[in-house]
């Protein structure tokens, strides 16, 4: 399914709650291919309680869903009304318009647009110079080490504000080296021939690891995280005197506790039987 591929786990979960919840609509055609009706199937139980009834309208030329529910413009997920609109056209993908990138397990790549040239995946990284790399790789060792404590985050954050005012001025002399301008002068060709460039410049210990696949089912355990993980059995108290050392059952101070009264039986008033076994009741 292709909102398994673009979504997160989480996100992919709330899409599959909308898209089981489409199955229970059906689909009327107002205007050929644009306008669309989308009621409930239990619309005469329903409609006492709840809207069953709304209107999808689709344009062709951008693909993209506007429904008067508008849950797409409140949480940016289709609606179960778009959905079935979808299925009764024969799309098969989530248009582009309506995905939401910070709901995409790409999310973590979104990078300034002046920055979008330093992401892991853009050929020009793969040709720096000497002095792109030697600063690439102490920024990451300093980013590495004052991710360790506050303290260090302090320091390091101080000094990167310290250095914005002085680099700022010092660098608008341009030497045509650095990797901006080497793009805006030849940027068609370093982006036609980065993928020529196998090497990379971090050092191995830097890379991240290729994800490995384990073999078998995937497990269906919950990942407890470490705040919830308990160690030490939890200490339980006595709901009198609140000690840990006995139950309420054994309570030195419900000592005083009436004792329960004895039994009578109800046909004679003679304790030590009931009524099932008096002797009485056989006379």
């Amino acid at each position: 399914m292709h909102a398994s591929k673009i979504y997160t786990p989480n996100m992919f979960g709330l899409f599959k709650v909308h898209m089981f919840q489409s199955g229970s609509y059906i689909v009327q055609e107002v205007i050929d291919g644009q306008r669309f009706i989308v009621k409930h199937i239990f619309a005469e139980k329903r409609e006492k309680w709840s809207r069953t009834e709304c209107e999808v309208i689709f344009d062709p030329g951008r693909e993209t869903f506007k429904c008067e529910c508008v849950m797409y413009e409140h949480m940016e997920m289709l609606c179960g009304h778009a959905l079935r609109v979808m299925i009764s056209l024969g799309i098969t993908e989530i248009p582009a318009s309506h995905i939401m990138r910070r709901w995409t397990r790409d999310a973590y790549r979104d990078m300034p647009a002046h920055l979008m040239i330093y992401q892991n995946d853009s050929p020009a990284m793969k040709s720096t110079s000497f002095c792109h790399s030697a600063l690439y790789r102490t920024a990451i060792e300093i980013v590495q080490m004052a991710d360790t404590n506050p303290e260090s985050y302090e320091v390091a954050m101080s000094h990167f504000l310290d250095a914005m005012p002085i680099l700022s001025e010092t660098s608008k002399i341009k030497d045509g080296l650095g990797l901006e301008e080497r793009l805006h002068a030849s940027g068609q060709q370093i982006q036609d021939q980065g993928d020529r460039y196998e090497s990379s410049s971090l050092r191995p210990n830097m890379v991240a690891p290729p994800k490995r696949k384990e073999l078998g089912r995937p497990t269906t355990a919950r990942s407890w995280p470490g705040y919830e993980k308990v160690s030490v059995p939890r200490i339980k108290f006595c709901t009198i005197c609140r000690s840990r050392s006995h139950r309420s059952n054994g309570c030195p101070s419900n000592w005083n506790k009436k004792p329960r009264r004895e039994a009578h039986c109800s046909n004679c008033g003679i304790a030590g039987h009931r009524k099932t076994n008096c002797l009485t009741t056989n006379y």
